[in-house]
């Protein structure tokens, strides 16, 4: 029984990005090597977190989603050009399905600003932190999905 192309690239990019997201707990307890904060200073702990958050953790999620994107569109036979949407779709569901299911659970404050509070959390706190976020992950997804995969779907 063959699934749907466009439904193929839904569950590519969901399970793509859930084994991202399971990842970055294993890359997130990667310890900072003794003395790298107090080599930076006092007044630098930003750039010493933001420097170590991608070469520890930005950079290692980047290479991986680039080949689960590429194996993803592979095993799926989804041309990563063509599927854009579903694949988006399926990547962008395991962010917000936690984000909107907080959000209804939310007292006093409403749906709107509960929202808010949740996708404001991806936004980091500075802009050395930028990759420590979401973002390594997406954008090798990105390169995964598209730009690796030049050739139509192979047949099954």
């Amino acid at each position: 029984m063959r699934i749907p192309a466009a439904l193929a690239a839904v569950v590519a990019g969901y399970l793509s990005m859930q084994l991202l997201i399971f990842s970055a707990g294993w890359l997130a307890r990667v310890p900072a090597p003794d003395g790298w904060f107090a080599f930076f200073g006092p007044g630098r702990q930003d750039m010493a977190a933001g420097l170590l958050s991608s070469v520890a953790f930005a950079l290692p999620q980047l290479l991986l989603a680039v080949v689960l994107g590429w194996a993803a569109t592979r095993l799926f036979a989804v041309d990563g050009r063509r599927h854009a949407p579903g694949l988006v779709l399926g990547v962008l569901l395991p962010l917000l399905i936690p984000a909107v299911s907080t959000a209804l659970d939310a007292p006093g404050g409403g749906f709107g600003a509960s929202m808010a509070r949740q996708l404001g959390a991806y936004v980091p706190p500075s802009a050395w932190l930028i990759p420590a976020g979401p973002w390594s992950a997406l954008l090798g997804l990105a390169i995964g999905f598209g730009w690796l995969r030049r050739a139509a779907p192979r047949p099954r």
